[in-house]
């Protein structure tokens, strides 16, 4: 990244500008999106910890949030997740929970639960690729 790309941390007129369309805009209903937008959205994240660590990995990841009923929960989404033997919550099952909460408002909650099962279980990466198109 070349030095003239980088602003100082008052230099903000850009950013405030774009931002701006955030205060300005209304709320608005929304179609939810279904079970393959949830998992088309997921493909991102599902790849960066297939490719840091392995894909065997990322799948148990999935299938351990998919499976603990406690992290579904509307009301508190995502606050009790699964640990590990040692009691702690895997670093990549956290990475996860914390983007599935923020997108569960697009998708909704059983929509996004699909999704993770589907990037558990799928094998055969034409599939993946089918997905993601």
């Amino acid at each position: 990244m070349s030095t003239a790309a980088i602003h100082k941390n008052d230099d903000r007129d850009d950013l405030l500008a774009l931002a701006s369309d955030v205060a300005a805009s209304l709320p608005c209903a929304y179609r939810q999106g279904n079970a393959r937008d949830a998992a088309r959205a997921l493909a991102g994240l599902a790849s960066w910890i297939a490719n840091r660590t392995s894909v065997e990995r990322m799948r148990q990841c999935m299938a351990a949030l998919v499976r603990h009923p406690a992290a579904w929960r509307h009301t508190a989404l995502m606050r009790d997740l699964p640990t590990q033997y040692d009691g702690f919550v895997d670093e990549w099952v956290a990475l996860l929970a914390v983007v599935s909460s923020s997108l569960a408002p697009a998708f909704g909650v059983v929509n996004l639960r699909s999704a993770m099962a589907f990037w558990a279980t799928e094998r055969d990466p034409a599939q993946w690729q089918a997905l993601v198109g």
